[in-house]
């Protein structure tokens, strides 16, 4: 029960779409289209137990008698049950449960008094004693001698004495899109090494992003908070925010951008506001770059415009640094014969704009920063190299590594000592300096099942606040918006500046809108 040992023991269960089991015979219970079937707990002994002609809902055993519930073409939903032969193992007969109200029923499951006082009261379960000296959890297992171990909450861990628990905790975490969810995992649980355990190293709740998964194709762009627990993404035109605290609030919309190509987005994490690219599908429209405050859901078209751009020109990856009050992104710009790729550089508040690197070539998506070194990253145009360059643009601070080991890179992120790159199925781990030592991170998607969105290393080293930055309080007095803009003369020192949406303006006192 904690996870170890884990053993396939049937091959193509001919889509188990719900599951259950009998713990007095010893017997797992599923359903696929066309039947119910039973193996025993070795994957042994299979048979089918009844046909039925509607994929359950939901299914549960309890005291030689299975249940299930289906729904049928009209909406109706209907409960069925047999009685299980003791000699076969199969249905004697199969019959409907009437309900009188059964609108709002989704789930089922059978619980036995009987057999649940016997476990709690069993003199053999060492965890009825004080919770086997477990802080959280107790978890039986037959993989350790005293037939137990301990176990944490997602995001915290075990201590040394392996029963108690520290956290919540600010531990550094990597954070990635997996199929339909945005997953996370510890650093020490990620299998760069042999010792490093699969169970246990959820650093958070799996959040779902999507109704469906991604397929080779998609790609998931997302920003995370790290301080608010908040992740902010784009799919489909929609601007999106979804907390990791409140697991029972639906994501919030912020904005729709209709007939747009939204993709791309990044958020300033002192100043609270998020940046999108858009590519507008229309021709007579500007691609721009809009600015969203936390929070402001659902209030269309209330927004401020950064940059914009003529059609001829592609905006790509962007990425915000708040401490020095820039931001980068990249802009392609189609040619009759070619398109050249270049990255530019802004202040937070969209002046300041210049090309950063004019003549690299480079991908349009991946662009990111190094906010423990101030050195901002990008794939070169065939994905062989990972290239990067002090913020501040000095040349001699240009280098590159080898990442021709990883077949179409398309994210990175950074910790103290490491690059992590992804691409649709793994993370890479290597050297940030020499690309080094490259591994392959394989508790990241282990079965290689769902395709990866995104990498991204998370805790509150890596998303920094400077002493004295404008903006951390109040949003610096501001009404809506609150920049940190370079100041032209001293390095590395910060203005405060307001902002409005478009159709306001800024009063006399630099800080209300009207």
């Amino acid at each position: 029960m904690d996870g170890s040992n884990m053993t396939k023991i049937l091959e193509n269960p001919r889509l188990a779409s719900v599951l259950s089991i009998d713990r007095s015979v010893k017997r797992i219970y599923w359903s696929s289209q066309s039947n119910i079937e039973s193996v025993d707990y070795a994957g042994a002994n299979r048979q089918v137990i009844t046909s039925i002609t509607s994929l359950p809902l939901s299914l549960t055993v309890i005291r030689g008698q299975i249940i299930w519930l289906t729904i049928n073409l009209t909406g109706r939903k209907m409960l069925w049950t047999c009685r299980l032969n003791k000699t076969t193992g199969s249905c004697d007969s199969v019959r409907e449960l009437q309900l009188n109200n059964n609108e709002n029923m989704f789930k089922i499951k059978g619980y036995d008094s009987e057999e649940i006082s016997s476990i709690m009261n069993s003199t053999s379960n060492p965890c009825t004693t004080d919770n086997g000296g477990c802080e959280q959890f107790c978890l039986l297992s037959n993989s350790v001698r005293k037939g137990y171990s301990c176990a944490c909450k997602s995001d915290q861990r075990l201590k040394e004495d392996k029963k108690s628990c520290v956290g919540p905790t600010d531990q550094a975490f990597l954070m990635y899109v997996q199929g339909a969810f945005a997953r996370g995992k510890m650093l020490d649980h990620l299998g760069a090494n042999d010792s490093e355990e699969l169970r246990f190293g959820e650093a958070i709740y799996p959040v779902g992003l999507r109704l469906l998964p991604l397929d080779k194709y998609d790609t998931i762009y997302f920003a995370y908070d790290v301080r608010e627990r908040l992740i902010y993404q784009v799919e489909k035109g929609s601007v999106v925010e979804t907390s990791l605290i409140e697991y029972d609030r639906q994501p919030a919309l912020i904005d729709i951008i209709p007939k747009s190509e939204a993709l791309y987005l990044t958020t300033d994490w002192v100043s609270k506001l998020i940046y999108v690219c858009t590519n507008m599908a229309k021709k007579s429209s500007a691609n721009e770059i809009r600015i969203y405050p936390y929070h402001y859901y659902a209030n269309m078209e209330s927004y401020k415009i950064l940059v914009q751009f003529e059609k001829k020109y592609r905006l790509g990856s962007i990425v915000a640094h708040p401490n020095r009050g820039y931001v980068f992104f990249i802009l392609a710009e189609l040619g009759a014969t070619s398109i050249q790729t270049r990255i530019v550089r802004t202040n937070s508040d969209g002046t300041g704009k210049h090309f950063f690197l004019e003549n690299e070539r480079l991908q349009r998506f991946g662009l990111a920063i190094d906010f423990l070194d101030d050195r901002l990253y990008w794939f070169s145009k065939d994905g062989t190299e990972l290239k990067s360059i002090k913020v501040d643009g000095s040349m001699d601070s240009l280098r590159s590594i080898n990442i021709s080991m990883i077949s179409y890179p398309m994210s990175m992120s950074f910790d103290k000592n490491f690059a992590y790159v992804g691409n649709w199925t793994h993370v890479w781990r290597l050297d940030k300096a020499t690309g080094a030592s490259a591994v392959h991170l394989k508790h990241v998607n282990p079965d290689m099942q769902d395709f990866l969105s995104g990498v991204s290393y998370h805790n509150l080293a890596a998303q920094p606040i400077i002493d004295n930055h404008p903006c951390v309080i109040d949003k610096g007095g501001c009404q809506t918006f609150c920049f940190a803009v370079p100041d032209e003369k001293t390095p590395k020192k910060l203005n405060k500046k307001c902002g409005c949406f478009e159709g306001e303006n800024l009063q006399f006192d630099g800080k209300s809108c009207v």
